[in-house]
């Protein structure tokens, strides 16, 4: 099976979901006019990186998740990201990813290995549950980010999996890391990097 992906990479209006959505809305537009049936932002899209997780976090029905429901209607392509949500269960928020599909499907994971460097597992509470969903025929196992340290993840799901999503919001500084856990020599890929 062939699932054409695209990747967007933009810069980041700093805890700006509206502002964010409005520089995304004509990207993500463009990418399914090109014929992308898979379009994929980056990691905590709509307000950065931040530890303000509290303040930022949507509910599950939030202005984010309902212009990514929104955006793969009416362009009736799957749009993947992450953002903060205050999610059931959870003491905290998490970071999580929204696979939301043109039908209305909604498929959501929250990161497992927060990155505690950042001191994001400080503000952020650890998903528990991975998940494998299946677009057009290619079955997807989605993480995000720090998850690619930890191999027993993907080994685990290697049977079920036809492709990993990983969205990330991975530094340049670290771009070697990037290529190495991705399993590729650096001269074999080109990582899309946030400075």
């Amino acid at each position: 099976m062939t699932l054409r992906t695209a990747a967007i990479q933009h810069d980041i209006i700093w805890e700006d979901p509206t502002a964010n959505m409005a520089r995304l809305r004509p990207m993500i537009e463009q990418a399914a006019t090109d014929g992308a049936r898979l379009i994929v932002i980056s990691e905590m899209w709509s307000t950065g990186f931040t530890m303000n997780a509290v303040e930022m976090a949507e509910a599950s029905a939030g202005p984010t998740p309902t212009f990514m429901r929104e955006m793969a209607e009416s362009t009736g392509a799957w749009i993947a990201g992450s953002f903060p949500e205050r999610t059931d269960g959870y003491e905290r928020p998490t970071n999580r990813l929204l696979i939301a599909g043109p039908g209305g499907e909604d498929h959501r994971y929250s990161k497992v290995h927060p990155f505690s460097y950042s001191g994001e597992d400080q503000h952020y509470s650890a998903g528990r549950d991975h998940i494998t969903i299946e677009i057009e025929g290619v079955r997807i196992t989605p993480t995000i980010c720090f998850d690619l340290r930890f191999a027993d993840q993907y080994w685990n799901a290697a049977a079920e999996t036809d492709c990993y999503l990983v969205p990330a919001n991975w530094p340049a500084t670290r771009s070697a890391h990037w290529t190495s856990l991705c399993g590729r020599a650096p001269s074999r890929i080109r990582p899309t990097l946030s400075a």
